[in-house]
């Protein structure tokens, strides 16, 4: 077998190059079958894979899952709540746990302290007193009639979140001169 001269394989890319010009020419004519390529056929072989987003459940959605699938069974929980069978078959084996879960960690609120709260703020402000956290937290525990009530920096900031409160920065200099003024009239009264 003879060897290619460096002109015989110009020409032979050259006409591989012309036959791949005129197969993209007629398949672009022609979008017959016939002139799909390797690549393409692969590609329709092999669909494509969606990345599909994870669904939150809270305990709310976890408990009406539940409660349908005691009630109707699984096929129609599983249809209804458009819940894979893995989830289903989680929550039913976390059931009795989940369900002191959601009996232990349902914190209720203590009634009518909120409204105590808001008026004995309202009081201090007409007055022009700066309210501090501090002085919210010990009102609530006064208020308050449950013993195992701890109020937390959290608590006081979600109670004046709650209803719509902010402690201002202003008055917390107004307070840090008051404990000044303290200090300095128990410095002059001890001696």
């Amino acid at each position: 077998m003879r060897k290619q001269t460096h002109v015989e394989s110009v020409v032979r890319a050259h006409q591989e190059e012309k036959k791949t010009q005129e197969i993209e020419e007629a398949k672009d004519n022609d979008p017959s079958p016939l002139f799909i390529v390797e690549d393409e056929l692969e590609e329709a072989s092999t669909p494509k894979q969606v990345k599909k987003s994870r669904r939150t459940y809270t305990p709310k959605l976890k408990s009406d899952i539940l409660d349908c699938y005691l009630e109707n069974g699984e096929t129609y929980t599983l249809i209804e709540q458009s819940v894979p069978r893995g989830t289903l078959k989680n929550l039913q084996n976390g059931e009795e746990s989940f369900q002191d879960q959601r009996k232990n960690n349902s914190a209720k609120p203590i009634l009518g302290l909120d409204p105590l709260l808001l008026e004995y703020i309202k009081r201090k402000r007409e007055l022009h007193w700066p309210v501090s956290v501090l002085m919210v937290q010990k009102k609530a525990l006064e208020v308050s009639k449950d013993a195992n009530f701890k109020v937390s920096n959290s608590w006081v900031k979600n109670f004046l979140k709650r209803n719509s409160l902010v402690i201002r920065k202003k008055l917390r200099k107004y307070i840090k001169c008051l404990r000044i003024i303290k200090r300095m009239l128990r410095f002059i009264s001890e001696d």
